[in-house]
């Protein structure tokens, strides 16, 4: 099994819910486990956000609290997740998959 966390328009019951995704490439939908935060910060990175584990922002330094993402984690039997709409890329890119079709 492989868990993913997902933040943004990918948590569910949003535009990009990863259940959507699952469905439109008719793969297995990944198992809900809940919610949860991790330590991380957000950035633009263009035509989507990413997130980078363990920073911290001036505000959370100051008051001595990392800085904290909110998502939902899921379970799943895929390694890879399909690579051709946005939020795809982004399932890909969190469960450490390369970006190239195999």
């Amino acid at each position: 099994m492989k868990y993913v966390f997902v933040y943004g328009t990918l948590r569910a019951g949003e535009i990009n819910d990863i259940n959507l995704a699952a469905d439109r490439h008719a793969i297995a939908r990944p198992r809900h486990l809940g919610l949860t935060s991790l330590s991380g910060r957000l950035f633009d990175f263009g035509t989507y956000p990413g997130m980078v584990a363990g920073t911290h922002d001036d505000a959370a330094i100051q008051a001595d609290q990392p800085a904290r993402v909110v998502g939902d984690v899921y379970e799943s039997t895929m390694r890879c997740w399909p690579c051709s709409t946005k939020s795809s890329r982004s399932i890909r890119a969190s469960t450490g998959c390369s970006s190239r079709r195999r």
